[in-house]
């Protein structure tokens, strides 16, 4: 497809969706179109939504955020990402971007419920889950301000990140490879199944919801931080999607997963 097919079809989808605000998940999810073709035309997607006149992302006020998210919860019977995301009308970054992360999402809304919809059928297990968030949150906080003193010098031992509590993983990863081992225990959560891995560029083929009982083939590069990406000279044409632990590369034309906002809530 040439620029101004791609163009047309965005301004379709959009139109279709009522908004001037554009994210890469609805966009895929209504044409069909990968986002390698985009970035392989326009260099990213900020340049992509400049040039047809749309906005990246979306612009959702909290009411219809989390009406939308009480819907999808009342609609599956059950408090779990996997099956509420894929019936949100709008695509997930637009919840972890308001809230940081399902359980973050999951606090705000039990806010939002507690005045906006007191008949919410699952009020009683919402309230167990942000009480566990919160006894988590509060003993990851404790555990920070005992291990910041006393401060022992390092003896040249192998480096483990911070701590990750309720996870097979105890630590946070400090290298590709902890990503990699990231990556698989948070595949199933984040909506992926794994095809294979390589050590070879690109290092995953992977498939993720995008439709209905509609899955689609992805290829996954995985980095500690984003912008490692251009560090390691990898060509962005033979990639779909980075996989980092951090993402610190704000003009990545690829799409970004960063694990550890869905790790650690922040």
């Amino acid at each position: 497809m040439d620029k101004d097919e791609l163009i047309a079809a965005a301004r379709e989808a959009a139109a279709r969706l009522g908004t001037q605000h554009l994210s890469r998940a609805e966009f895929q999810s209504a044409t069909g179109i990968g986002l390698k073709r985009v970035t392989r035309r326009f260099g990213s997607w900020r340049a992509f939504c400049a040039a047809s006149g749309l906005q990246p992302g979306h612009s959702f006020s909290d009411d219809t955020i989390f009406r939308a998210l009480h819907d999808a919860i009342v609609a599956c019977g059950v408090i779990s990402a996997p099956e509420v995301e894929p019936r949100l009308p709008f695509s997930r970054d637009v919840l972890y971007r308001r809230s940081g992360s399902w359980p973050g999402a999951l606090a705000d809304f039990a806010s939002w419920a507690e005045k906006n919809a007191p008949d919410f059928p699952y009020k009683r297990e919402l309230t167990h889950r942000v009480a566990r968030r919160r006894v988590r949150a509060t003993r990851a906080a404790k555990d920070r301000a005992q291990s910041a003193s006393p401060r022992w010098f390092s003896t040249g031992a192998r480096p483990a990140g911070e701590p990750l509590h309720g996870r097979p993983l105890l630590h946070e990863p400090v290298n590709e490879f902890g990503v990699v081992l990231a990556f698989g225990m948070m595949a199933k959560e984040l909506g992926y199944v794994v095809d294979s891995v390589a050590g070879a560029f690109p290092d995953c083929i992977a498939k993720r919801r995008v439709g209905e009982k509609r899955w689609e083939a992805v290829r996954i590069e995985f980095e500690f931080r984003s912008r490692n990406f251009v560090g390691h000279g990898h060509d962005p044409k033979g990639c779909d999607v980075i996989v980092c632990w951090e993402h610190d590369w704000p003009d990545c034309p690829l799409e970004v997963l960063e694990l550890k906002p869905a790790m650690v809530g922040r």
